[in-house]
C-alpha cells in the first residue's frame, strides 16, 4: 500500500463519518506467499470468502465511524508513536482458524511471538486512549484474516487442511510505517485506501 500526502480534517468533513483502522503492511513477498496458500485452499473451499490479495494486512487497532476531521489528529499521535520505535521485522508462520473444528469461522495466517510489535500496538492502543477512543479489552493476538466462512456446511475438511499446514514458514515482513486506513463497504468486499503513514526510525547500527 503506498499512502498519499495526509489527508487534513477540511478534505474529510464532506465525508462525515468515515470507518477507520490502523494497521501495518505485510510486503509484497509475504502477500504472494499467502496468495498462493489461499489458491490451494479455493480450489476445495471455493464458497469461503477470501481475502481479497491487496486487502490482507495485520490490524493494531479498529476505530470504526470517526468523525473525518480527526483522522489528523489520529495521524499526528501515530507519528508520536512511531517515533519511539526503530524498523523491525515480523515473520508469517502457520495457517489455522477460529471456531471449532467442525465449524471453522475465519481462516488465518499466524505471527509467531514479538515483542517489539506487542510494544508498538500497545503504545497505538495508549495513543488512541487518551484522544477518547476505546480499544478492544480482548488481548491483541497478531494474525492475518485469509477468509471467513459463512455458512457451515461450506467448512467440510477445512481445519484438516489448514493443520496440515500450522507449522508452514510463510515468511518475514519488515515493519516500517503505521498505516491509517479507510474502509470503504462495497457490494464486492471493502475497498481499503491510505490516510495516512507514520515512519517508523530507522535502524541505528552505531
Amino acid at each position: 500500500m503506498t499512502a498519499p500526502a495526509l489527508e487534513s480534517g477540511r478534505d474529510l468533513m464532506t465525508d462525515g463519518f468515515i470507518r477507520v483502522f490502523v494497521a501495518l503492511d505485510i510486503g509484497d513477498a509475504v502477500r504472494k506467499a499467502l496468495v498462493e496458500e489461499v489458491r490451494d485452499l479455493r480450489k476445495t473451499h471455493p464458497r469461503v470468502k477470501w481475502v481479497a490479495p491487496d486487502n490482507i494486512h495485520l490490524t493494531l487497532a479498529f476505530l470504526g465511524d470517526i468523525p473525518g476531521e480527526r483522522v489528523g489528529e489520529i495521524g499526528k499521535s501515530l507519528e508520536s508513536v512511531a517515533s519511539g520505535f526503530e524498523v523491525f521485522e515480523c515473520s508469517v508462520k502457520g495457517l489455522g482458524w477460529f471456531g471449532s473444528p467442525r465449524s471453522p469461522r475465519v481462516v488465518w495466517a499466524g505471527m509467531p511471538e514479538n515483542a517489539e510489535l506487542m510494544l508498538l500496538q500497545a503504545g497505538i492502543a495508549e495513543a488512541l486512549r487518551q484522544l477518547g477512543y476505546t480499544p478492544e479489552d480482548r488481548p491483541f493476538h497478531p494474525h492475518l484474516t485469509l477468509g471467513r466462512v459463512k455458512f457451515s456446511k461450506d467448512a467440510a475438511g477445512l481445519a484438516g487442511l489448514l493443520q496440515s499446514r500450522a507449522d508452514k514458514e510463510i515468511g518475514p515482513f519488515r515493519v516500517d510505517r503505521i498505516l491509517t486506513l479507510r474502509s470503504e463497504l462495497q457490494p464486492r468486499g471493502p475497498l481499503y485506501s491510505v490516510l495516512h503513514e507514520a515512519a517508523l526510525l530507522p535502524v541505528n547500527r552505531g
